[in-house]
């Protein structure tokens, strides 16, 4: 018997900083799972800082996003 399998393809984007635990840690576990992440450091991009507070109502890294779709912080990613 053959098994019908859906692979969900996207885009992942992690707004982050380096040295931020909580960014490496989501960052890792998604490389576990094999997920490209594309990795936007805010500190280079500041002006993305406030747009992403704009759009969550965060101000806080990471901000995890799929496919434009805001998924959450680490927190909300280690809970899926």
């Amino acid at each position: 018997m053959v098994e019908d399998r859906t692979i969900m393809r996207g885009r992942v984007t992690v707004y982050s900083v380096p040295g931020c635990p909580h960014c490496i840690q989501a960052k890792a576990a998604l490389s576990t799972l094999g997920v490209h992440v594309c990795d936007v450091d805010v500190n280079k991009h500041r002006e993305i800082r406030a747009q992403l507070k704009e759009l969550t109502g965060h101000s806080t890294v990471p901000q995890i996003f799929f496919n434009n779709m805001y998924v959450g912080n680490n927190e909300d990613l280690q809970k899926l």
